[in-house]
């Protein structure tokens, strides 16, 4: 099954990263790197949905699993 734990790791560190930009905390190269780490997690989202092979429709329906 889809681990629910990287979807939360995902929320929490945007979460962060949002609190942070908004609180004026993070300086520009540091907002660089917060971007690119952002960029990774989406690729490896992108990677353990085609290595689980879970199409998209399953993907947006486990999602909302999570939130219900």
């Amino acid at each position: 099954m889809f681990p629910k734990t990287f979807f939360f790791l995902d929320a929490f560190l945007t979460t962060i990263l949002l609190y942070a930009n908004f609180t004026g905390l993070l300086q520009d190269i540091d907002l660089v790197v917060a971007i690119i780490a952002k960029l990774v997690t989406i690729f490896l989202t992108c990677v353990m949905l085609y290595k689980h092979k879970i199409h998209a429709r399953q993907a947006i329906t486990f999602i909302q699993s999570i939130f219900k």
